[in-house]
C-alpha cells in the first residue's frame, strides 16, 4: 500500500534548488541522481548551487597545529612570568 492510499500526501520541497536527493546538501550525489534520472530537476539548478555551497564552506579556520603552537606559547609565557615574580 502506498501513502496516498492512507490519505497521506507528501509534498516534496527541495531545501536548495539542485538538491535532488533531498539530503540538505548540493553535492556530487545530487549530480549522480540527476544523471540517473534527468527528469528530477534542472542541471542548471545544481550548477548554480554547487558553486555557492563551496564558497560558503571555504572559511578561514586555523589548523589544529597552529592552535597547539599558540597554546604552548601562552603556557611558556605564563611559566616565565611566574618565575620573574
Amino acid at each position: 500500500m502506498s501513502l496516498a492510499e492512507f490519505g497521506v500526501v507528501r509534498y516534496l520541497t527541495l531545501s536548495n534548488p539542485g538538491d535532488f536527493d533531498d539530503d540538505g546538501t548540493v553535492n556530487g550525489l545530487d549530480f549522480l541522481a540527476w544523471q540517473r534520472d534527468p527528469a528530477i530537476g534542472d542541471l542548471s539548478d545544481w550548477q548554480a548551487n554547487y558553486e555557492s555551497q563551496l564558497a560558503a564552506v571555504a572559511v578561514a579556520f586555523p589548523e589544529p597545529s597552529t592552535l597547539l603552537l599558540l597554546a604552548s606559547g601562552l603556557l611558556a609565557c605564563g611559566i616565565r612570568c611566574q618565575r620573574a615574580t
